[in-house]
C-alpha cells in the first residue's frame, strides 16, 4: 500500500477520507455509481401511476393533476396531487383517510360557498 498510512484502528487511504476497518481490501471494486445505485435500489419498487384527473384554477392559472399510485412493495395506493403555479411544483402523497377527509371538507366549504351566492348572502 504505497503512500497509505496504517494505523491502530485501521487504514487511512491516500486522500485521508478516514479509517477503514481492518480487513477491508482498498483495491475492491468501489460502490455503485450515482446512476447506477439509483436503478439498483429502486428497479423492483417502481410505483404504478394512473392520472385520475387535470384542471386549471381561473384565477391564479395554477394547474392541478391527480393521479392514483400504488407502490410495488405491498401495495399502498397513495393520491398523488400535483400543483404547478409557473416553475414552482408542490407534489403531496396522501393516503386515503386524509384524501377523504380532505375532499370532504373542500366539499362542505364548496356547498357553502354556493348556497350563500345563491341566497345573496355574505359568507363571512
Amino acid at each position: 500500500m504505497s503512500g497509505a498510512r496504517v494505523f491502530e484502528a485501521g487504514v487511512v487511504a491516500q486522500n485521508g477520507s478516514g479509517p477503514l476497518p481492518r480487513g477491508l481490501d482498498v483495491h475492491a471494486r468501489p460502490p455503485l455509481g450515482r446512476s447506477e445505485g439509483i436503478l439498483h435500489r429502486f428497479h423492483c419498487a417502481m410505483p404504478t401511476t394512473t392520472h385520475l384527473t387535470r384542471f386549471t384554477v381561473p384565477l391564479g392559472r395554477q394547474e392541478i393533476e391527480l393521479a392514483e399510485v400504488v407502490h410495488d412493495a405491498g401495495g399502498m395506493r397513495f393520491l398523488r396531487i400535483r400543483i404547478r403555479e409557473r416553475n414552482r411544483f408542490t407534489i403531496l402523497d396522501v393516503d386515503p383517510l386524509t384524501a377523504q377527509q380532505w375532499g370532504e371538507a373542500m366539499r362542505r366549504w364548496g356547498e357553502a360557498q354556493m348556497s350563500a351566492d345563491a341566497g345573496g348572502e355574505s359568507p363571512d
